[in-house]
């Protein structure tokens, strides 16, 4: 269970509180500048926060070693920055570092649909492939907690839906994951739980089906 606690940043976030159990997958919305980004970034410890505002399974998750960290909270950003020339294989195995080894990429690579790609220099890619490519590197973590900020931005309308097909059977699997989205329609069809944010507060949160989603958008 991921808990967040009365979690603030000065200025940009003020107090959330939330709880996700495995399984779920939340839909953070709102805005521009709504402070969805902030959020996500607060939880993984990006930012300066409080060590006690995040708990994983009762205990501080950001007292933790980076090491730690990552291995129980992968982190999918918006802003695609790959700055040399990795291949394919050689970025999603950057995954594998908190556990020591390279292990076998294939499953992940198959799960994004790369492993064609896996040879191919990341600079190469479309955008739409180097989100597929941070996705990968991101499930090769084996987190139990996946953060993912606009993920679907640069994928086409089949790709979307493989992607969120690809997000049920992982929460199924039961991973926790949280999805900062623009998109009302898929968050309102795939995900289980939402959190409505307005000018960084918290303004509805709860159940998908419990929620007048559009009318916060109207």
């Amino acid at each position: 269970m991921l808990e967040v606690r009365e979690l603030s940043f000065p200025e940009r976030l003020h107090p959330i509180t939330l709880t996700c159990y495995p399984g779920e997958i939340h839909a953070i919305l709102g805005s521009n500048g709504s402070g969805k980004t902030t959020l996500l970034k607060a939880l993984l410890g990006l930012l300066p926060v409080p060590n006690n505002r995040v708990l994983w399974r009762g205990e501080p998750l950001l007292q933790k070693t980076r090491l730690e960290i990552s291995r129980i909270v992968a982190w999918l950003p918006q802003q695609l920055q790959i700055p040399f020339e990795y291949t394919v294989e050689e970025f999603v195995g950057m995954g594998r570092y908190a556990h020591g080894d390279r292990g076998s990429l294939e499953p992940y690579l198959l799960k994004t649909d790369l492993l064609a790609w896996r040879h191919r220099l990341v600079h190469s890619l479309s955008q739409g492939e180097k989100q597929r490519a941070y996705f990968a590197r991101a499930l090769a973590t084996e987190a139990s907690v996946l953060l993912l900020d606009e993920p679907q931005a640069h994928l086409d309308l089949t790709r979307q839906r493989q992607f969120w097909t690809l997000l049920t059977r992982l929460a199924e699997e039961g991973k926790i994951i949280l999805v900062a989205n623009h998109d009302l329609h898929s968050s309102h069809r795939y995900c289980t739980h939402a959190t409505i944010l307005e000018r960084g507060q918290c303004v509805a949160q709860g159940p998908v089906l419990t929620l007048d989603i559009p009318r916060f958008f109207a």
